[in-house]
């Protein structure tokens, strides 16, 4: 994963201004971790699609990490700043 975006990802998962959801990119003001990704890079789906590998292609991300960050926000609802801590560990970049 391109480095910049990374740091500015899980910075802003960290920084608390994303009211965390689940089990939808971004509804109501609220976004899960990758709709946060979208919401700063712009990759543009319909509000509360899921994610597809064609709208990360820019992340750089491998299906199996945004099924793994998906897994982390919508089954276990981790916070945010706990899916940036395994973002920062095992995603490279």
């Amino acid at each position: 994963m391109n480095s910049e975006m990374k740091s500015n990802w899980v910075r802003a998962l960290r920084l608390g201004e994303y009211t965390q959801g689940f089990g939808f990119l971004c509804k109501d003001g609220k976004y899960c971790a990758e709709g946060v990704f979208k919401a700063l890079y712009g990759v543009n789906d319909a509000e509360g699609s899921v994610c597809s590998g064609e709208s990360f292609k820019k992340s750089g991300l491998t299906p199996r990490e945004l099924q793994e960050i998906a897994l982390r926000n919508d089954v276990l609802h981790q916070p945010f700043s706990e899916i940036a801590n395994w973002i920062e560990t095992h995603i490279p970049g």
